[in-house]
């Protein structure tokens, strides 16, 4: 049955889910939004506060309590423009930066281990594989057919 496999497919990506998650525990201290967060600054150093919100697909009142904690910890550093105190920008500090690299470097370790029981013939066809359900759900969520 067709939708059997397809309740049998959700609950395998489910489980993916979780064995991301349990990797990414004891991993470190910054949570893993941090992460992206950074990952972003990092990206688009002096990035306007409101547009790394819609980068980030996050509400903005959310985005400003992650960057207090953030800046708190020495990791950013906000900047307000002199000619409209409303913009400001995001900038990276050196703290930062090693942060972000320690974040790599634990995602390169965690995908290989997560993935390290598939050949390169396999990831790339299950690359193509969950790019194609992703690329296609987009769409659907946006109206196109």
């Amino acid at each position: 049955m067709a939708q059997d496999r397809n309740i049998e497919l959700m609950n395998l990506i489910r489980s993916c889910e979780n064995i991301i998650k349990r990797t990414r525990q004891n991993s470190e201290q910054t949570s893993h939004g941090h992460g992206r967060i950074i990952g972003a600054i990092y990206k688009n150093d002096g990035i306007n506060q409101s547009e790394l919100a819609d980068v980030l697909e996050i509400r903005p009142q959310s985005l400003t309590r992650a960057l207090a904690q953030l800046e708190e910890d020495g990791l950013i550093k906000r900047k307000r423009a002199e000619n409209d105190r409303r913009n400001v920008t995001v900038h990276i500090t050196e703290k930062g930066m090693e942060r972000h690299d320690r974040f790599d470097e634990m995602r390169i370790e965690r995908a290989n281990r997560i993935f390290d029981c598939l050949d390169e013939r396999q990831k790339d066809e299950l690359y193509q594989l969950l790019s194609q359900v992703v690329e296609t759900y987009c769409r659907k969520e946006k109206g196109d057919k």
